[in-house]
């Protein structure tokens, strides 16, 4: 099969030839002729003022219209990340383990403290290891012998008026 080099050939349009045509043609017998325009979408050479403007956006009844211009950029809000995880309950742990510990050793010092480190951790929003941590001092407080000991001889000393021989210490 042999290839015409004619047949592969495109089309060449006479532009004077068309012309006339045009200019010869009525409105009864009407010719179209083919025009050459740029195309900015084909042709990166083509001038802004070949380029066709855009269409208006169409618009439905009763929609409302947006504006085509665009908004200035603005950052994006975030919302701030739970900071909870990063401040762990040290005064509430301290309150549990001080509570814990004074119902088997040390109670007149571990309860005291576990007192202290419950109320410092209700001021730190803790409550829930407060309550342990001071549920466990006053529990261990109650049950040791030595903490009534010293409570009920500072109330002897006190009824029998003993107290004034002390003062002169100080």
């Amino acid at each position: 099969m042999t290839r015409d080099p004619e047949a592969m050939r495109e089309p060449v349009i006479n532009l004077e030839v068309a012309a006339s045509k045009r200019d010869a043609a009525t409105s009864t017998k009407p010719f179209l002729v083919p025009m050459l325009r740029a195309d900015p979408d084909l042709n990166l050479t083509a001038d802004p003022d070949e380029q066709d403007p855009p269409p208006p956006p169409a618009v439905l009844p009763n929609e409302p219209v947006l504006e085509l211009t665009p908004a200035p950029a603005q950052p994006p809000v975030l919302p701030r990340p739970a900071t909870d995880h990063l401040r762990p309950p040290v005064l509430g742990s301290l309150a549990v383990i001080f509570g814990i510990a004074a119902l088997f050793k040390a109670t007149l010092l571990l309860g005291p403290l576990a007192l202290v480190f419950a109320f410092l951790a209700v001021l730190g929003r803790q409550f829930s290891w407060a309550a342990i941590g001071g549920i466990a001092g006053l529990v261990a407080l109650a049950t040791s012998p030595w903490f009534w000991g010293i409570l009920g001889l500072a109330w002897v000393i006190d009824y029998l008026g003993l107290g004034s021989w002390y003062s002169s210490f100080f």
